[in-house]
């Protein structure tokens, strides 16, 4: 599994998770922010390595529709 955090962009809302595989830009993925079901259309990534150039995390980037 791959450490995740999906981001809202224009809610400014995130939340960490874990993940089977990354998804491909222009996926959409179901999420909850503040209490309501968004389907979420992903927009970017964000790809985090340790100080050792080890994988970290991935943050993703959506917009909710």
């Amino acid at each position: 599994m791959i450490d995740a955090i999906i981001c809202e962009i224009e809610m400014e809302l995130g939340f960490d998770t874990k993940l089977p595989k990354i998804p491909e830009t222009g996926d959409k993925i179901g999420a909850w922010f503040n209490g309501q079901w968004y389907i979420c259309e992903i927009q970017s990534f964000i790809y985090e390595f340790k100080e050792n150039g080890d994988f970290y995390r991935v943050e993703i980037n959506v917009v909710a529709r």
